[in-house]
C-alpha cells in the first residue's frame, strides 16, 4: 500500500506531461511540414518508437538484473535528464512563414481562458466527436498490447520475456515507417486509417489459429534455436501486424486533425489525437483484464480446458466495428 500513492502520482504526472508535450510537437510538425505533412508525421511517429525500443530494451536488462524498482529510480531519471538537457541546450524553436490566414479566419493569440474554453467548444462538433469515438475502437485493439497480451503471454509461459515480445512493435515501426508512409501517402488520410484498422484487426484475429491448429497452444516449438510456445509465434506475427496497421493509421490521424484545424489551433486539434487512445485505455484495460479472467484464469482455477478463440474474436469484432464506423464517416459525414 505504501507504493500505491507514489505510483498513482507518477502516472498522473506522466499523463499531464505527455498531454503538454505531444500536442506541441504535433502542432509544430503541422505548421512547418507544409505539403510534406504525411512524411513529417511519419518521422514523428518513428521517433516515438525509437524511444519505445530503447525504453523497453533498457528496462528489460535493468529489471532482470536489478529488479523493477530500479527502472523507476535509475532508468526513468536518466532518460528524463537526457530529454531535459536536449530541450534546454540543443533544441531550437523552428521558424516558419505564416500569412495569418486559414479558411478565411484571422489568427490571433489566445488568452489562457480562451484556450481552455476552446478545448470544450471543439467537442460541440458532432462529426468530430463521432470520428474520435470510432478511433477509440481502433485504439482499443492497440491497448491490449499492454493489458491483455502480457497476461496471455504469461499464461503461455510463466517466464515469458514480455518486453522482448513487445519489441516487435516499435522495431517494425522504426524499420518500416518511411516505406509505409511512402506507400499510403497517395490515399486520403481516412482511407489510410481504415486500411490500418483492417490490418490490426486481421493481426488480432490471427491469434485464434493456435487453438484451432493445436490441442495445446502452450507447447514449445524450436525456432532459430529458441524454444517458444506455439501460440507465442503467432503472437509475434500479431504484434508485427499491429505495428503495420499503426504505421498506416496513426501518423495520418495527426495529419488529418492538423489539416482540418483552423489556423493557430493545430496544437489543439492534434492534441485530440490522443483522446481516443486515452478513452480506449480506460475502457480497454478493464475489458482486457475481465476477458483474461473469464476465458483463461477462471477455467484454469476450475480445472476446465481453456478456450481463447472467443476472446480474440471479440477483440477482432471491435476492430471490424471501427472499420465500419470509419467507412460511415468517410462516405457520409465527411462528404456532407
Amino acid at each position: 500500500m505504501d507504493f500505491i500513492v507514489p505510483a498513482v502520482l507518477g502516472i498522473v504526472l506522466i499523463g499531464i506531461g505527455g498531454s503538454i508535450v505531444k500536442p506541441c510537437i504535433a502542432g509544430t510538425v503541422q505548421k512547418t511540414a507544409g505539403t510534406q505533412a504525411t512524411l513529417g508525421f511519419g518521422i514523428f511517429y518513428m521517433i516515438i518508437n525509437i524511444g519505445s525500443i530503447s525504453g523497453r530494451g533498457v528496462s528489460y536488462i535493468v529489471r532482470t538484473n536489478l529488479g523493477i524498482p530500479a527502472i523507476f529510480t535509475y532508468v526513468s531519471t536518466v532518460f528524463a535528464l537526457i530529454g531535459l538537457i536536449v530541450v534546454l541546450f540543443i533544441y531550437r524553436e523552428p521558424k516558419f512563414v505564416s500569412d495569418g490566414l486559414k479558411d478565411g479566419q484571422q489568427v490571433h493569440k489566445k488568452t489562457l481562458p480562451e484556450a481552455v474554453v476552446g478545448i470544450f467548444l471543439v467537442l460541440r462538433n458532432l462529426k468530430f466527436v463521432f470520428f474520435l469515438i470510432v478511433m477509440s475502437m481502433f485504439w482499443f485493439l492497440y491497448v491490449q498490447l499492454y493489458n491483455l497480451v502480457p497476461l496471455y503471454l504469461r499464461y503461455l509461459d510463466p517466464n515469458a520475456p514480455v518486453e522482448l515480445y513487445q519489441l516487435a512493435n516499435p522495431i517494425m515501426i522504426v524499420g518500416f515507417q518511411m516505406l509505409i508512409t511512402r506507400m499510403v501517402k497517395r490515399w486520403t488520410p481516412v482511407k489510410s486509417i481504415m486500411l490500418g484498422a483492417a490490418v490490426v484487426t486481421a493481426g488480432m484475429a490471427l491469434n485464434v489459429l493456435p487453438s484451432l491448429l493445436s490441442g495445446d497452444p502452450t507447447h514449445r516449438v524450436s525456432v532459430l534455436g529458441l524454444a517458444l510456445p506455439f501460440a507465442g509465434l503467432f503472437m509475434i506475427v500479431s504484434i508485427a501486424s499491429q505495428a503495420t496497421g499503426e504505421m498506416m493509421a496513426s501518423p495520418r490521424v495527426y495529419e488529418y486533425l492538423g489539416a482540418i484545424a483552423p489556423k493557430g489551433e493545430e496544437g489543439l486539434f492534434t492534441g485530440y489525437a490522443n483522446l481516443p487512445l486515452a478513452l480506449a485505455t480506460i475502457v480497454g484495460g478493464k475489458i482486457g483484464g475481465k476477458m483474461f479472467e473469464h476465458y483463461i484464469s477462471d477455467p484454469q482455477k476450475a480445472g476446465l480446458p481453456v478456450n481463447t478463440v472467443p476472446m480474440w474474436l471479440i477483440i477482432a469484432g471491435i476492430g471490424v466495428l471501427s472499420i465500419i464506423g470509419l467507412g460511415i464517416y468517410d462516405r457520409l459525414v465527411r462528404k456532407k
